[in-house]
């Protein structure tokens, strides 16, 4: 401002018979000092305090009303300056009030720029949008933009750094996720890991994963340790019920064959070409076909043609024919 505010003020000056009055007012005062206060002049003590009180009011009155009157000039004073500093103040807020508007106007445009190059990067560098980590709250700002209205060179900088370090941390994914099934099958597991193994520890840097991984993959490999021990002793009990059944399987088809093999021995004897039985007064003949089933101790070792002559021995005994055919068979059991 060309005007310059030039004051010019004298220091207030009050005089008063200070001294004078002073004097009067102690001469006064030692005839209230020197009394003493007896039962005989309680009420001249009264009065005494009461002309005292009326006496320091009066001075105050003057003191208040010369004060007043010598403050006035200088409220005044005040009032005019306080005026001159608030119209600085109105005019400054309209000022920063404009300068708050332009600054969100070029921040909103650094913000739409940045936000329309960053998209356009994503899609040139091809990071799916899993890795689009990219922030830029931190350059929208007055910087961020040209004066003819583009983005400034170290934003655009930032920005495309920060875009491909998204593509570096994919592609880090990516080559890991493709290792993954090698380094399973090279730590001796048998099915290889998935995402959801590692999904929780795959961005971290490369000594942290590979020291996760290791720890992933040991409990995995324990983990089927236990499983195909489980397996082995399941199979095991299946093929022991299973021998088991076979066993008894092939003891009764031995059972049902040795049946088979007595009974055909018994129609071959049947059918053997021996002479027909005599008959006698023209009775009818017969041939018998009998089955019997005869235990023997087994530490006796006995063999079949002495078990044939034993039998042959009891039905003689008890009085029947010879028979003309017989055959013995050991069942297995």
């Amino acid at each position: 401002m060309e005007q310059e505010l030039i004051i010019s003020h004298e220091a207030p000056a009050i005089n008063a018979n200070f001294d004078e009055v002073a004097a009067a007012l102690d001469t006064e005062l030692e005839r209230y000092t020197s009394l003493v206060v007896t039962p005989d002049n309680i009420q001249d003590a009264k009065k005494a305090a009461a002309e005292l009180n009326k006496y320091a009011g009066t001075i105050d009155a003057k003191r208040k009303e010369t004060v007043s009157e010598v403050s006035a000039p200088i409220k005044a004073f005040e009032s005019q300056m306080k005026d001159l500093r608030e119209r600085c103040k109105t005019a400054r807020q309209g000022i920063v009030d404009q300068v708050a508007q332009y600054e969100d106007q070029v921040k909103a445009q650094a913000n739409q720029l940045l936000n329309s190059r960053r998209t356009d990067l994503w899609s040139q560098h091809e990071v799916r949008i899993d890795y689009q980590r990219t922030t830029i709250d931190d350059l929208v700002k007055l910087g961020s933009v040209t004066g003819k209205g583009n983005l400034a060179k170290a934003a655009r900088e930032t920005l495309e750094s920060r875009v491909k370090d998204d593509r570096a941390l994919q592609d880090t994914v990516d080559r890991r996720m493709l290792e993954l099934e090698r380094d399973s099958y090279k730590a001796g597991l048998d099915a290889p890991l998935t995402w959801e193994n590692v999904a929780h520890f795959i961005e971290d840097e490369a000594e942290t994963y590979r020291e996760r991984l290791a720890a992933v993959m040991s409990a995995e490999i324990k983990r089927e340790e236990k499983a195909e021990a489980h397996r082995r002793e399941k199979a095991e009990r299946e093929a022991k019920v299973a021998a088991e059944a076979q066993a008894q399987s092939d003891s009764r088809d031995a059972a049902q064959r040795a049946e088979a093999d007595v009974a055909a021995s018994a129609e071959r004897a049947a059918q053997a070409d021996t002479p027909a039985p005599e008959v006698v007064n023209g009775d009818h003949a017969w041939r018998m076909t009998v089955v019997f089933d005869i235990s023997t101790p087994a530490d006796k070792n006995i063999s079949p043609e002495k078990l044939k002559t034993h039998v042959s021995n009891r039905l003689k005994d008890a009085g029947i024919p010879e028979p003309s055919y017989m055959e013995a068979h050991r069942v297995e059991s």
